[in-house]
């Protein structure tokens, strides 16, 4: 369970501690209708709603604690209460502090399209052999992501999706979680009228390696005519796919309506593996999955029972 003093945020946030009930922090909502004992209120000003407008409401319903930014006030004799620069970039970097406590695997998935899906392939490739923490839903932004890697508790490893609609954006996320593996499935033309053009896009999917330490490992989708581009000598980059680029290779592709089946080539190994969805992407995320479940020492039998039992978030 999440256990933070008020000390500990104070510093992690580089805030100011205004009022003080000496209470512990064992839960983080951005929602005023969220609410459990000993909960840290958090309100965040999005592009329709300022959460501070909701300071109120999160008292009523049993909130005691609570951070809010420099340009608002908010008084109650009997709460605690934190001032920072920036609610946002406070939950962020709570996050970090928290996670820099603990020793797990971080694995970062990101792509034009695919992410959620190859996330599920991997966090039930990796499940087989460690306890494993995945975002739930579409949790993937700059408040989602924070709040995911807040409700750890013991697992061994984290499979956080990571998306964006901006340059900048996918660069702050890699620096809260600092990924040491990071997927990315394809640059296709989602987001292509925000960023102008595929080679922006490439450029913002590869801001999820600003974080990763020198050596960890970049996994992409070696078919992907952008992704093919891709040099970055400081990192250990594996590439999947068909093409004799890639280090692990996929032949024998047969699609069906409800599944798909394919032999993957790793080294002098060759398996089948059947996934249970049908398409061609499918297949390809859940090679991404294989590069990941490989580079965690997870035999490629171990591998096969993952994917073959994973299951699609609705």
């Amino acid at each position: 369970m999440l256990k933070l003093s008020l000390d500990e945020i104070v510093k992690a946030t580089k805030g100011k501690l205004l009022l003080n009930n000496n209470k512990e922090v064992e839960y983080i909502s951005t929602s005023s209708k969220d609410i459990k004992e000993n909960t840290l209120f958090i309100p965040i000003k999005g592009e329709k709603y300022d959460g501070h407008a909701f300071l109120e409401d999160a008292y009523n319903n049993g909130c005691r604690i609570f951070i809010i930014d420099k340009n608002h006030e908010f008084y109650k004799k009997d709460i605690s209460l934190i001032e920072v620069n920036d609610t946002l970039l406070a939950l962020g970097s709570l996050a970090r502090f928290y996670l820099d406590k603990f020793n797990v695997d971080l694995i970062g998935v990101t792509g034009s399209v695919g992410k959620t899906s190859t996330r599920d392939i991997i966090y039930s490739v990796l499940n087989e052999k460690y306890k494993t923490l995945k975002n739930e839903l579409n949790y993937n932004n700059e408040i989602g992501l924070p709040l995911t890697i807040l409700r750890y508790q013991d697992e061994e490893v984290m499979v956080l999706e990571m998306g964006m609609n901006h340059l900048n954006e996918m660069s702050r996320l890699s620096m809260i979680a600092h990924p040491d593996v990071s997927c990315i499935t394809n640059v296709g033309t989602a987001h292509i009228g925000e960023l102008g053009s595929r080679e922006n896009i490439l450029k913002a999917k590869l801001e999820i390696t600003d974080g990763m330490k020198d050596q960890s490992t970049l996994i992409i989708n070696n078919d992907n005519d952008m992704l093919q581009t891709v040099d970055l000598p400081r990192l250990n980059v594996v590439r999947v796919g068909k093409n004799e680029g890639a280090s692990i290779q996929v032949s024998d592709i047969e699609l069906f309506e409800d599944h798909s089946t394919f032999i993957v080539h790793y080294h002098d190994q060759s398996e089948k593996i059947w996934v249970p969805v049908q398409g061609e992407h499918n297949v390809f995320n859940a090679l991404i999955a294989i590069a990941v479940g490989l580079e965690l020492d997870i035999s490629l039998e171990d591998i096969k029972k993952g994917i073959q039992e994973f299951k699609l978030t609705k």
